[in-house]
């Protein structure tokens, strides 16, 4: 399993998750930690990001499965 740590806008961490999927096999073994630096920002910002890497980790799995052609459970 691999952890990646970021704490960015949705566009960069689907850019960076489908970058890691590219190099990281099996790309189905690829973690979002969302607790990177998270504890020293106000928790209108927290929220924010939290937000963010859900909706960028929902994003880049959706794709990864449909390339893969692999039917979702987890919906």
């Amino acid at each position: 399993m691999r952890i990646l740590h970021f704490r960015h806008h949705k566009s960069t961490m689907v850019e960076m998750l489908k970058k890691a999927q590219a190099v990281i096999p099996p790309a189905q073994q690829l973690w979002v930690n969302p607790d990177c630096g998270l504890k020293t920002l106000r928790w209108d910002e927290t929220e924010k990001a939290l937000i963010a890497s859900v909706e960028a980790s929902r994003e880049t799995s959706e794709t990864f499965l449909k390339e893969k052609n692999i039917i979702n459970l987890f919906v």
